[in-house]
């Protein structure tokens, strides 16, 4: 009103439309790249890697000890570029070289045994038939080689052994690649090596066991190269990356605080809808954040094995990752605010002005209801819910107490806390880059930043405390009539039917406001504890090298992989055998046990009964889609090689370089259809993309010859940087067309020159030949795999719905961990209380928070996985009908906000005192036995019909409130001998408590959670269908209709 009674005399001034720049017109990625003095230094040291890795090859004595494949070292700079620190490269790296060394070993056994199988009558017939055809030339020992690789030499005997080893060997590289894609490189290279020992070695009479010479030359040749490179042109360690990443990370997290700023000034709560562009904005920064936890969590793996020189050590840096991690699940956390406004039901206005209800009605029990919204959202609601959400807005609306008038309420009593928290995120960044900057120069830098984080560290606490004891009661200022009233009327034992909605939903802005506090607090201590413990650089020696093992080991995968269709095995069923939940109250032996039992047979008590149960097992595997790929993997490889030892095809398949047909099938054949047919249109716009550039690149340089150094080296360096440039900095989605165009790239360059330069049997040609050699192998190499995709096909689309039904399930175990939390007494002994709460780097906090916070963590990353795999599903295309990709984006996206709520919720019981937690069981619906099983069944439900397929039956309840409310008429009365403290107090003493405010955000997380399990019921619903139960709909409502009047 005070707006509309000043009005300007003048219209306002509408800003001019901006005009896109150049900047704003290219892909972030391309832009923020550009502009990046640190993307750009990477670029210049991978170009010059790659470069001289060309150059060596144009002169023409090293281009003779290269030997023919002399352009492999060029090949291998674009598919691992020196961008890394060494130890990370020095790992990358070494994984190719062993792959190629294990290959070779393959090789050389599969050549020992097929020399010794060989018939000997047979190979002295075809000597003598060469000696007789050479007798009077002029140099007979050319063509002596030019009838070796015309498959003169040929053997029955001997190609069967090679394909049995070529076949063998292929089927357990394919199991590496599956099971453990971060050995993706060795499996490949591996494969490579083989393909080359089995396509050529099968050729020669003799043993050659030095075949794979003109590979691993060129390959030492690159790593002496980048191993240069890194340690000369801008170097980086392991801790410096580390500290890098973290300070970028402490920076996104001030923004994201800042943005709340935006989010409590709006003035349409409809511009927080799903898909509306802030709330887009908001989806985009919480997964940013993750993905960089990710990055840095994958950094620190290899940060104990290296030598730094700097102030800070290995781990130093490693110790800060609790408390950071710690900060950045609350500072995302912060964005649940957001969603929960932005729920349909929290934009509705009021429909009518019905009085309030009296204050005497209602049951016994303190206010558990949760924040009701208005009526008329949710065509699921029975009559009763929606006259509770009328009379509830109504109220609202005639006490001024709506969520747009506590808006202003929550920015102002919020401000000085935000600010600080911004502040301390701002310092402990600052302090870090001063460190992580200042290493070989002595400087005050750090000292003076030190005590600009020792004066931000008092800044938070004091305001943090400030808001602890008196600002947080400013949110109470809008009720103060309305309780006043209440506490007046002492025959008044429900405050349930108080419209504190608005209340609770600002309670979790706060709650979560001062978790992300609390959160910087502590990592700004520790930050300044290092500093002050580390005040002089020094060089730091490795730590240990058991984290290699740790890597190698590991079979998570990154979303990069996953995009990739490099995806861990998963069975048939969907189920996983990791991360099983056991009781929250049990032993630690309880929590190992696996509760997953075989229907069909009891656990085997002999030995025979022990062996067939492994090849049970055994039979089991044999059906998951990883042992399905090994197998096609094999067929294709041995089918793509028969014409290598074939004496009318041996010599075309060598001249025409069908081995590169060979390793195309194997790049682009997937575990799954929908990953193939992706990597199909990658890989194909990356091989025309590379025959342009590498076209391009020759003809430029050497004109209509055969190639000049100088021109041919300038010309490469120019088409190198937009190269090399896609490959460090393109989205995942995209690399491997990328790394597929570079190879391209290289191999038309390479061959180019070579064949002008070093004469051998079969040289392909130079610029153009080359070019349509390379597009034709890449066909066939696709159409091959693509005929063994289709023999069965294994669908991406099957294995998102068990993934999404995998999650679930897991999401319903965190949601039984978290409510066992809640009733279990404070002297039982819960899932980790043995555990030294100082052990875990923070004292303060519950010990079973961390294990918590990891399973938190680990579920996002699978979420967020599946979100990529989600989007490469649909390249199946629509053979057999549309594929609701829709419903199930849909279906992910609302998974990611039950991770928010339960993370809100878990948060909130972590700080909630034992004891008030103890006695709000008691006042709470939400733990209702009852209700509990109806959740679990529905959570059960949903994963069961996801992945088996079968309908859900309509009797099913559409909307867990209504069972809440349900159960609420037999919720078992408050014991007031245990709750003496709360009968006691005020409504008014109870609400200005702290354990209130973490009570009140525990019941929002637990009513968005609540709402999102509806919403996942009822996409489920529509996914796999539903089963009608005749004149239950018409019963169903008679019922209500008597029950509500009843009620």
């Amino acid at each position: 009103m005070a707006q509309e009674d000043v009005e300007p005399h003048d219209p306002p001034v509408q800003p001019a439309p901006t005009t896109p720049t150049f900047w704003d017109r290219l892909p972030p990625w391309v832009s923020t790249n550009l502009r990046s003095t640190k993307s750009l230094k990477l670029l210049f040291r991978c170009w010059l890697a790659s470069w001289v890795a060309f150059i060596i090859m144009l002169p023409q004595k090293s281009l003779s000890a290269l030997g023919q494949a002399a352009f492999f070292a060029m090949l291998v700079s674009i598919m691992l570029p020196p961008n890394a620190p060494v130890q990370m490269f020095l790992f990358m790296i070494s994984t190719l070289v062993i792959g190629v060394l294990l290959g070779w070993a393959v090789g050389a056994a599969a050549m020992a045994a097929s020399l010794a199988a060989r018939n000997e009558v047979l190979l002295k017939q075809a000597y003598e038939k060469v000696q007789q055809s050479a007798a009077g030339l002029a140099n007979p020992d050319q063509l002596y080689q030019l009838d070796i690789f015309k498959g003169y030499f040929l053997d029955v005997r001997s190609s069967v052994v090679f394909g049995v080893f070529l076949g063998f060997s292929s089927f357990l590289f394919a199991l590496i690649r599956a099971y453990a894609p971060r050995l993706m490189f060795m499996s490949v290279f591996a494969s490579i090596a083989v393909d080359i020992y089995c396509s050529y070695g099968v050729l020669f009479p003799f043993s050659y066991y030095n075949l794979l010479n003109i590979v691993l030359i060129p390959v030492a040749c690159y790593i002496a190269i980048a191993l240069v490179v890194i340690t000369f042109v801008f170097p980086e360690t392991v801790n410096h990356a580390s500290l890098e990443s973290t300070v970028t990370l402490l920076r996104h997290l001030q923004g994201i605080v800042k943005s709340q700023n935006e989010i409590l000034e709006i003035d349409d709560l409809e511009k927080l809808a799903t898909g509306s562009p802030l709330r887009m904005k908001i989806v985009g920064a919480r997964a940013a954040a993750v993905g960089m936890q990710q990055l840095l969590a994958a950094k620190m793996k290899f940060i104990d094995v290296e030598f730094s020189f700097g102030r800070w050590n290995g781990g130093d840096v490693k110790d800060l990752q609790e408390p950071l991690l710690g900060v950045v699940i609350r500072v995302v956390g912060l964005q649940a605010f957001a969603r929960v406004i932005g729920h349909p039901l929290n934009r509705s206005r009021p429909s009518s002005t019905e009085s309030f209800p009296r204050l005497t009605s209602g049951t016994d029990g303190e206010s558990s209801t949760p924040p009701l919204p208005s009526p008329n959202s949710r065509s699921a609601d029975t009559y009763l819910l929606q006259q509770l959400y009328q009379q509830h807005a109504s109220a609202e609306s005639q006490y001024s107490v709506t969520l747009q008038d506590i808006l202003p309420v929550l920015q102002e009593s919020t401000a000085e806390l935000r600010e600080s928290c911004i502040n301390g995120l701002g310092k402990a960044a600052e302090c870090l880059e001063s460190v992580n900057t200042r290493r070989w120069k002595r400087s005050d830098d750090v000292a003076a930043k030190g005590r600009e984080l020792d004066e931000a560290i008092e800044s938070l606490r004091a305001a943090l405390e400030g808001f602890r004891t008196t600002k947080r009661k400013m949110l109470l200022e809008p009720y103060s009539s309305l309780l006043g009233k209440y506490d007046m009327y002492p025959d008044n034992p429900n405050p349930g039917a108080l419209p504190l909605r608005s209340l609770h939903i600002a309670f979790v802005f706060a709650s979560n406001l001062i978790s992300a506090a609390d959160g910087t607090l502590t990592l700004m201590e520790a930050i300044r504890e290092t500093m002050e413990k580390r005040k002089r650089c020094r060089l730091w020696a490795p730590g240990g090298f058991r984290a290699i093992w740790k890597v190698l080991k590991d079979r998570s995968v990154s979303g990069d992989d996953q995009a990739l269709g490099e995806d861990e095995a998963i069975s048939e069923d969907g189920n996983e055998d990791s991360d099983e939940y056991g009781d929250a109250a049990g032993s630690k032996k309880e929590v190992e046990k696996t509760y997953r039992m075989d229907p069909d047979s009891r656990p085997p008590t002999n030995t025979f009964q022990r062996v067939m149960h492994y090849i049970h097992y055994g039979y089991k595997w044999t059906r998951t889609p990883a042992a399905s790929f090994a197998v096609k993997y094999a067929i294709l490889t041995v089918a793509l090689w028969l014409p290598a030892v074939f004496h009318t095809s041996a010599y075309f398949n060598y001249v025409q370089k069908g081995l590169w047909a060979l390793i195309m099938g194997q790049m682009t054949l997937n575990v799954y259809a929908s990953d193939q047919i992706a990597n199909y249109a990658t890989r194909l716009s990356g091989t025309l993309f590379g025959l342009a550039f590498g076209l391009c690149a020759w003809y430029i340089g050497s004109g209509h010859g055969h190639g000049n150094p100088y021109g041919v080296a300038a010309s490469t360096a120019v088409f190198l940087l937009p190269v090399l440039f896609l490959r460090l900095f393109a989205p995942p989605q995209y690399l491997s067309g990328v790394i597929m165009g570079g190879a391209t790239f290289v191999l038309i360059v390479g061959y180019s020159w070579i064949d002008g330069h070093l004469p051998t049997v079969g040289n392909p040609g130079v610029g153009w030949p080359v070019a349509w050699k390379r597009w034709v192998l890449v066909v066939i190499g696709c159409v091959a795999s693509f005929v063994l995709m289709m023999l069965p096909p294994k669908s991406g689309r099957k294995a998102v719905r068990l993934r999404n039904a995998s999650t679930i399930n897991r999401m319903s175990r965190i949601y039984a961990f978290l409510i066992s939390t809640w009733i279990t007494d404070p002297g039982t002994p819960t899932r980790t209380s043995l555990q030294d709460p100082a052990a875990s780097g923070s004292a303060h906090v519950k010990p079973w928070i961390l294990e918590f916070r990891g399973d938190v963590l680990k579920l996002a990353e699978k979420l967020q996985a599946l979100k990529q795999m989600t989007a490469v599903a649909k390249w199946e295309g629509s053979v057999r009908g549309k594929w609701p990709s829709e419903e199930y984006n849909r279906l992910v996206d609302v998974q990611f906000d039950m991770i928010g709520s339960l993370s809100q919720f878990g948060g909130a019981l972590g700080h909630l005192d034992d004891n008030w937690r103890m006695s709000f069981i008691k006042h709470t619906k939400m733990v209702n036995p009852n209700f509990i099983s109806d959740v679990l069944s529905v959570f059960s439900l949903v994963s069961q019909s996801l992945r088996t397929g079968e309908p859900m039956h309509e009797v099913m309840p559409q909307t867990l409130l209504e069972r809440l409310f349900y159960h609420n008429h037999h919720h078992l009365p408050s014991d007031s001998e245990n709750n003496k403290e709360l009968s006691t107090m005020f409504l008014v003493e109870r609400l200005e408590t702290l354990d209130y405010m973490w009570y009140a955000t525990a019941l929002v997380a637990m009513f968005e959670l609540l709402t999102s399990l509806d919403e996942l019921h009822s996409i489920v619903r529509g996914l796999c269908g539903e089963i009608t139960l005749k004149g239950f709909d018409r019963w169903r409502e008679e019922y209500r209709r008597m029950n509500d009047k009843v009620v």
